[in-house]
């Protein structure tokens, strides 16, 4: 492990965090550790990167322990090189845990996660019940999709024309793009779109963003599919735990349908609804959301 400054890059006013790295399965993983306490891990999803959790990490470093890794490939992480790595579901789990073990982070601990970081985070919960404090879940799924619903168009058509996505994804750059606009309720700052495209302007660095979206299981074939049909059947199990569901009624993707189906899973878990925040709902609703994570992970790590 190692510290790296990152202060040379232009989005460091809107991320002043050190740079931490661990070698995770003979990759670099970067990630950021701010703060003392009780451990709150926070897992990003695509194409995002810890860069999504810059305010929540600001608002909950005084009282906790913040770590946010970048998955492998994404963010600041190390890209691998062609062929030495899968870029699926079930390796994101396994990195998961092993950073958690190789960084040393007291167990049990919470964890706050966004999009595919939710699955992964769900999955960690499922395997490893006894690490798991409580989940803060965000605009995710770790189950198929409820009754009647397939995936949005955009989706849709990259998932199922390969060489469209890599053309779209790849070279042209427009999953991360589009997810400027697209995602958020309301415009992002300049600042901010500076930081969620920095690690992905070139096109060698957009593999991890492709491979998640092509992991996405649409049948029985697809790698991805047992291990969610095995979480889908066992998700129950974590209405064990203290969930929070924090959730924008604007995503196109993660509607309140889905919203509805974690809370027919997990009848315990609490909720916090904001009416108007989209998919990158930390954008639209810092405040109010910061807020209402805290006041959750106090209660149930203090």
């Amino acid at each position: 492990m190692g510290n790296v400054s990152i202060c040379l890059y232009p989005f460091a006013e809107e991320y002043p965090f050190d740079a931490h790295s661990a070698d995770i399965c003979g990759f670099r993983c970067h990630y950021v550790d701010e703060g003392d306490g009780p451990v709150v891990l926070m897992l990003h999803g695509n194409p995002t990167w810890s860069f999504f959790y810059r305010g929540l990490i600001r608002e909950l470093s005084p009282f906790f322990r913040t770590v946010a890794p970048d998955h492998i490939g994404c963010g600041l992480s190390e890209r691998p090189e062609p062929g030495s790595y899968p870029f699926t579901l079930e390796r994101r789990i396994e990195d998961m845990e092993h950073f958690i073990e190789t960084i040393g982070l007291k167990r049990p601990l919470a964890i706050v996660a966004h999009d595919w970081g939710g699955a992964i985070a769900s999955a960690i919960a499922l395997r490893n019940p006894q690490w798991v404090s409580c989940l803060i879940l965000m605009h995710t799924a770790a189950f198929f999709p409820p009754k009647h619903k397939g995936l949005p168009l955009r989706l849709r058509i990259v998932r199922h024309h390969p060489k469209l996505a890599k053309l779209l994804i790849l070279k042209w750059n427009a999953f991360v793009l589009s997810a400027l606009f697209l995602a958020p309720a309301n415009p992002l700052s300049i600042a901010a779109m500076n930081g969620y495209t920095a690690p992905y302007r070139k096109l060698r660095n957009r593999e991890a963003v492709y491979r998640f979206v092509m992991d996405i299981p649409v049948c029985p074939k697809d790698p991805c599919w047992p291990l969610l049909s095995w979480m889908d059947a066992r998700i129950g199990e974590l209405d064990r735990l203290p969930v929070l569901l924090v959730w924008g009624l604007r995503d196109a993707i993660f509607d309140p349908e889905y919203l509805l189906e974690w809370k027919r899973r997990l009848p315990h878990a609490e909720s916090v609804v904001f009416p108007d925040a989209g998919h990158y709902l930390l954008e639209d609703e810092p405040e109010h959301i910061q807020n209402a994570i805290g006041k959750f992970l106090k209660r149930c790590c203090w």
